[in-house]
């Protein structure tokens, strides 16, 4: 999702300092934009993307997937989306429940 942020400064050091501050908080690959073209009013928008932390997890961190209590299955059922799936699957949009993933 496409988000942006406004930084604002009353000199331009503090406006870069500012600017910077906050680029170091995102992935560098979610910076779209950095438009400076008001900076001498004091403003510095930066546009970037939020990446769904679901993007990164595994159907077995979700709360959907059900291994049938068998801890050593490779295999195991989604209960919200049917199916059969791996426990390194990629999560889904349905994810839920976050167990461990980051």
């Amino acid at each position: 999702m496409l988000q942006i942020k406004i930084v604002s400064g009353m000199t331009a050091e503090e406006l870069t300092a500012l600017t910077n501050e906050f680029l170091t908080t995102l992935p560098e690959d979610s910076v779209k934009e950095v438009d400076t073209s008001a900076a001498a009013e004091g403003h510095v928008t930066v546009k970037y993307v939020v990446s769904e932390e679901w993007k990164g997890c595994l159907c077995c961190d979700c709360r959907y997937w059900d291994d049938g209590d068998d801890c050593e299955s490779l295999i195991g059922l989604c209960q919200e989306c049917g199916g059969r799936r791996r426990f390194n699957s990629k999560a889904c949009p349905k994810f839920k429940d976050v167990r461990g993933c980051k």
